[in-house]
């Protein structure tokens, strides 16, 4: 009896010794799954953060572009604006003179 319990308990411990090894090897998974989920984690991060930053930097640009488009703008219309009095009053000058010289022609007829 005292061997077939010696040969129990060998077995036993056998199967203990077995479940212990198969815990480790669960668990080296469970560090590396959680080291590669860390990893992604990481890069997704990174990645978004360079999402970030690249939208940031075109939305900038963008707002400056917007800005020097609407300074332009404004230019071109003052510049048309000065054009269009400048040819408005030589318009009104060769008009004035072209009536004087109408009327000077009907004076000394």
């Amino acid at each position: 009896a005292e061997s077939r319990l010696n040969q129990a308990q060998k077995e036993h411990q056998l199967q203990i010794d077995a479940l212990n090894e198969r815990v480790n090897i669960l668990e080296a998974q469970v560090r590396s799954s959680s080291r590669a989920t860390f990893e992604e984690r990481r890069k997704r991060i990174e990645a978004e953060s360079a999402l970030n930053a690249a939208q940031s930097n075109f939305l900038d640009k963008r707002d400056t572009q917007s800005a020097e488009i609407d300074e332009l703008k404004l230019r071109l219309q003052s510049e048309a604006y000065a054009g269009r009095q400048a040819l408005q009053a030589e318009l009104q000058g060769a008009t004035d003179r072209l009536s004087n010289q109408r009327d000077q022609a009907l004076i000394e007829r």
